[in-house]
């Protein structure tokens, strides 16, 4: 729902007021909100459904599945239970069929995967691991990314809460939570929940008291993370920039900033781009990771503030 220069509210009412039906173009909602009254906002503004994050595949697939079958008439699969929609995509189709199937309850690769993986505080990594697939080197990325992007956190929440910026500190724990309850840190995200509720109901007493809690299973989960074996990127890696690598470096933030809104393949392609250019540098690092999460705001944040070193 949190995208920049409009978000998924006004676009679907956008949408639907130039005559274009949830029939004809079905909307489903992604976010981390999942209180029932943010769903029926959701409904009100013209979209079709909702899904709460962290993003359940097996449910993902469902609910498409639901909502093209109904988009291009095919309504006999609705009966079935992990049909694949369009068969002119047979290979894709199928590979989605068979992941759609994919359930952590009974699937004896995740069993091994899990038993294999080091176990991490505060992490459940049955269900982390699930989200990926049981795939153990995706979920390292997905790890990596995380204990990148979120590394100055406290420090950040900090300097807001300083400033008395409460709606933005809301939406920086807000990100947080969609971050870590995909990662399967569950304790973690209970907090974050009730330091979010108090900063929404302006309970700064409540906040204070939740924060040494919060801050004590935060710093236990980055320092497991720390001792997890990622891909080969550290801070050492960071290039020495002179004249021309910094300009080429501009030039490629700049490619990124005129394609965020519209192309999120290429942002990606372009960062990767960067990334090679200047080496390892922590606002490039959380850059990357908003664009994992689609989180078009935090992103956009970033790339100004790694536009500014550059220049």
């Amino acid at each position: 729902l949190q995208m920049p220069v409009m978000d998924g509210y006004r676009a679907t009412r956008i949408i639907r007021a130039s005559g274009i039906d949830a029939e004809t173009l079905p909307v489903v909602a992604m976010t981390a909100h999942v209180l029932e009254e943010e769903k029926q906002e959701c409904l009100k503004a013209g979209m079709n459904d909702h899904l709460g994050k962290p993003i359940n595949p097996r449910e993902l697939f469902r609910c498409l599945n639901k909502w093209l079958a109904i988009a291009t008439g095919q309504t006999d699969l609705l009966n079935q239970d992990d049909a694949v929609i369009n068969a002119s995509y047979e290979p894709e189709s199928a590979r989605i069929h068979q992941y759609a199937g994919y359930s952590e309850d009974n699937e004896p690769e995740l069993l091994t995967a899990t038993n294999h993986f080091p176990d991490v505080y505060g992490l459940n990594v049955r269900k982390g691991l699930s989200r990926v697939g049981g795939q153990q080197e995706i979920y390292r990325k997905v790890l990596n990314t995380y204990r990148r992007a979120h590394s100055e956190f406290i420090q950040h929440a900090g300097d807001m809460f300083s400033s008395n910026d409460i709606q933005e500190l809301s939406a920086y724990y807000h990100r947080l939570k969609g971050g870590s309850a995909n990662i399967g840190a569950e304790h973690l995200c209970l907090l974050i929940e009730k330091l979010e509720t108090n900063l929404k109901l302006n309970n700064i007493e409540g906040y204070i008291s939740t924060q040494p809690e919060f801050q004590k299973e935060f710093d236990h989960l980055m320092q497991g993370l720390d001792h997890l074996v990622f891909e080969n990127e550290t801070p050492d890696e960071a290039k020495e920039l002179d004249s021309s690598r910094k300009k080429q470096a501009l030039q490629l933030a700049m490619t990124v900033q005129d394609c965020l809104e519209t192309d999120i393949v290429r942002c990606r392609n372009t960062v990767s781009e960067l990334r090679e250019c200047i080496g390892y540098h922590p606002t490039l690092a959380r850059l990357s990771a908003a664009l994992n999460q689609y989180d078009f705001l935090e992103a956009e944040k970033l790339l100004r503030q790694l536009m500014q070193n550059l220049q």
